[in-house]
């Protein structure tokens, strides 16, 4: 399949209009794609996914309050955490000023596992 950035905007504006791709997936696609190229291209000189997510979903009909910048950095760094990323990397990737920090925003992903209610909760 092609990737969704590899379409023309004038295709894309019709995927999502006729809801076959939404308009957060296909910012996600897009900040994915500068994430891996821009290192050697330098065309960005400031990207911001927390703001082009939350217009996305604005876009998509979502209420703007359900989305932030903290909400979309706790769940990348506690899905990177649980991946076993290095805390380096993971602080880097943040731009958080230290370790203690990013420890902040990881979220206990194991808090239910092996739980006394796992059959029924």
């Amino acid at each position: 399949m092609t990737s969704l950035t590899e379409k023309s905007l004038f295709e894309m504006a019709g995927l999502i209009r006729e809801r076959r791709v939404s308009p957060v997936e296909y910012t996600e696609c897009v900040l994915a794609r500068i994430k891996a190229v821009d290192p050697q291209l330098r065309a960005f000189t400031r990207v911001e996914p927390e703001i082009a997510l939350k217009a996305a979903a604005v876009a998509a009909g979502y209420p703007p309050e359900l989305f932030s910048g903290h909400s979309l950095r706790a769940g990348f760094l506690t899905e990177a955490g649980r991946q076993n990323a290095n805390l380096f990397k993971m602080k880097e990737h943040s731009r958080h000023a230290s370790l203690e920090m990013v420890a902040e925003y990881v979220r206990d992903h194991e808090r239910f596992r092996e739980h006394a209610g796992e059959g029924f909760l």
